[in-house]
């Protein structure tokens, strides 16, 4: 019975052409070094993914790529960094995705892709060890899982993982954006669980609802119909619209 409500039922999103690949390479070559150092396995690379038992074959989903072809002879690939993509499948082989990792060297690095199957069905004793990772929570996506492999296999974390919570609770999503200055819609909160936000949803201490024929009042702050009703949980997407009389009133 948690709602967060907009008064605006989109977002601005950045821009498609934002070189975000070349800043990815940038960051990996940075980040990493010192760290992939002291950890490099410097074993021959091998087309199958490397699990944590080496007398258990590899999962079937884990797959290892190299995305651009590299003049480097195979001989001196052996210290590549293995970079692992922990994501669904949906968003690790999207478009965007897949244009990042486009950029990468295969002479730098072995990129391996864990895959749907394995993330949710297998152990983190079954993962594959890579010594860069990048883990991002989507819908679905075991977060508590793979905190415990970054946990135990200690790999370089390129996106911190603890964060990601962040992201199942819209409110605190909202409050995280103003808090960083980045520009979100008027919105207030329904909160019952006692949450407390900081930044412009958050009117009076009580939690009071009004609602008009063209407009709501909630915590004193009002919020002209139409206006969109989102859950709290980001993984619910039972999204409603409110309409004011002059539109025939309701909502769908």
């Amino acid at each position: 019975n948690q709602i967060q409500l907009d008064g605006d039922g989109s977002m601005n999103n950045q821009s498609a052409n934002t070189p975000v690949g070349s800043d990815l390479v940038a960051a990996i070559a940075k980040k990493v070094d010192a760290h992939a150092a002291s950890n490099l396995r410097h074993s021959a690379p091998s087309s199958s993914a490397v699990c944590a038992n080496t007398n258990q074959k590899p999962p079937p989903s884990a797959t290892v790529l190299s995305h651009r072809r590299s003049s480097v002879p195979t001989d001196a690939r052996s210290s590549r960094i293995r970079l692992g993509i922990c994501a669904m499948d949906k968003k690790a082989r999207s478009k965007p995705m897949s244009e990042i990792l486009s950029r990468l060297d295969s002479a730098l690095f072995e990129l391996v892709f864990f895959g749907d199957e394995v993330i949710l069905n297998h152990s983190i004793d079954d993962w594959p060890q890579v010594d860069v990772l990048i883990a991002f929570y989507s819908s679905g996506y075991p977060l508590e899982k793979a905190e415990d492999y970054v946990a135990k296999y200690e790999p370089f974390v390129l996106n911190d993982l603890g964060s990601q919570h962040t992201l199942m609770d819209r409110r605190k999503v909202y409050d995280l954006m103003e808090e960083n200055g980045i520009d979100v819609p008027r919105h207030v909160y329904v909160s019952r669980d006692g949450y407390k936000c900081r930044t412009s949803g958050a009117g009076t201490k009580e939690e009071e609802l009004e609602e008009h024929d063209d407009f709501i009042t909630v915590n004193g702050v009002t919020i002209e119909k139409p206006f969109v009703e989102k859950p709290v949980d980001a993984d619910d997407h039972n999204i409603r619209i409110y309409y004011p009389q002059s539109a025939g009133g309701g909502s769908k």
